[in-house]
């Protein structure tokens, strides 16, 4: 698929940045990933929600193709609560939802002028560790009652009256539950939860299991939560909410796991959605879970990730990286920008 690149062959990728514009301690990054050089991005992180019922900054972020039919989605996240009280529940949101499939159908629901349908709810056994290891890190935000982290991947049709589209959808969600006496010998029950992150990577219709695009896989697998940026806002929120900074800090590094993990959360499940899948030829099935899949390489910016469906990885002198096949490629004479061959960490 071309990108920019001059030569239909070569996929060319662009670092793409999540800027926070009104970060108490003045413009950073927030998050970094890499894109097709022709892809649209749009958002950034909005600090207004601190001081609402969200009580957190709100991050949401997309990148699309010119035609608009692959993309790569962040929605912004979401709180709930509700209680047997007559007190208001802690959250936005007044429901009880116990599960991230349960969080993503609500937030599909109430999607304005989209239409969405869930097609299919995956939990492959690959995201059980980092479940497990998401559970331990919000133990001390919630000494009382009962909390628990949830992620499932939900394979979706969607209509927004222009792009119609199949998506992946990756849900991580934190809950909570306390019942206490409430003084007249029965018991108040209370709970509530937050949407820690909801990630969509999306294809036309019918094209999602047939023929993803590279792009996709290296654009989830190289989101990386920028640590200047996560330390600097665990210690103002931290500060904010009167607990300590490593409590905080619990919840980013909880984030930064889930973000580190996105390419192999859709790579298990798509195979789980594959396996339960009666039709498809298995040749073709091969060649699409190679595409989900990365190989690690030493670049100017750190250790990024690529797709295993490119055997060569340039990086050229404006910083964008050139995917190649084609072992005669050579970035001047075909891009018209010098480069040089990275390589790879085994």
């Amino acid at each position: 698929r071309a990108s920019n690149s001059g030569r239909p062959d070569v996929l060319r990728l662009k670092r793409a940045e999540i800027r926070d514009t009104q970060h108490p301690n003045g413009a950073m990054v927030a998050v970094s990933t890499l894109v097709p050089a022709d892809w649209q991005t749009t958002g950034g992180v909005d600090w207004s929600t601190v001081q609402g019922c969200l009580q957190q900054p709100s991050l949401s972020w997309a990148a699309h193709s010119p035609d608009k039919q692959h993309a790569v989605a962040m929605f912004p996240p979401i709180s709930w609560g509700w209680t047997t009280s007559s007190v208001p529940p802690k959250g936005c949101i007044r429901t009880r939802l116990d599960d991230a499939a349960q969080v993503a159908s609500f937030y599909l629901q109430n999607l304005p002028g989209v239409r969405a349908e869930i097609l299919d709810v995956a939990r492959p056994d690959e995201i059980q560790p980092l479940i497990q290891q998401m559970n331990q890190q919000i133990q001390a935000t919630r000494p009382v009652g009962q909390q628990w982290a949830d992620i499932a991947v939900l394979k979706v049709r969607s209509d927004d009256g222009d792009v119609k589209s199949d998506s992946y959808m990756i849900a991580m969600t934190t809950h909570w539950y306390a019942a206490t006496p409430d003084g007249w010998g029965g018991m108040m029950e209370s709970g509530g939860g937050y949407l820690a992150a909801l990630i969509a990577i999306s294809t036309e219709q019918g094209k999602l299991d047939q023929d993803p695009p590279p792009a996709l896989a290296t654009v989830m697998s190289n989101m990386r939560i920028e640590q200047d940026w996560m330390l600097a806002t665990g210690r103002y929120m931290a500060k904010l909410r009167g607990i300590r900074f490593d409590e905080q800090k619990a919840l980013f590094n909880a984030s930064q796991a889930a973000a580190r993990s996105n390419s192999s959360i859709l790579d298990s499940a798509h195979d789980s959605f594959q396996q339960r899948s009666a039709s498809g030829d298995r040749t073709q099935r091969r060649l699409t879970e190679s595409v989900w899949e990365t190989n690690t390489y030493d670049t100017p910016d750190g250790e990024r990730m690529f797709s295993t469906a490119y055997d060569d990885i340039w990086v050229l002198d404006n910083g964008d990286y050139a995917l190649s096949n084609d072992p005669s490629y050579q970035p001047f004479r075909d891009s018209g920008i010098d480069g040089r061959q990275l390589n790879r960490v085994y």
